[in-house]
């Protein structure tokens, strides 16, 4: 079972609402129809999955399907894809 947290990300000035989870050991986003651009910078809030920095740091989306995206370091990194500066989703064991 993952991890999910409740998360603002693209979609507007108010944002939009986003499921975290683990996949394959990645912090995977997903949001339905979500119409993310590979390379698309995004903010984190709220309550911050593993491994997202803070609300002031950018990260990048690559797009993976039609609702799910993964989180790079880069731009460079999410249009290129591949594992380089991929986000790892920390688990914290409880």
């Amino acid at each position: 079972m993952s991890t999910v947290h409740s998360l603002v990300c693209f979609g507007g000035k108010d944002g939009r609402a986003v499921t975290a989870s683990n996949s394959g050991g990645y912090l995977l986003l997903t949001a339905t129809k979500n119409g993310v651009r590979s390379g698309l910078k995004v903010y984190f809030s709220g309550t911050l999955p593993g491994n997202i920095a803070s609300t002031s740091t950018p990260y990048y989306l690559r797009n993976e399907t039609i609702d799910t995206c993964t989180v790079y370091d880069t731009q460079a990194h999410a249009i290129a894809g591949g594992t380089t500066g991929k986000v790892i989703l920390e688990v914290l064991a409880l």
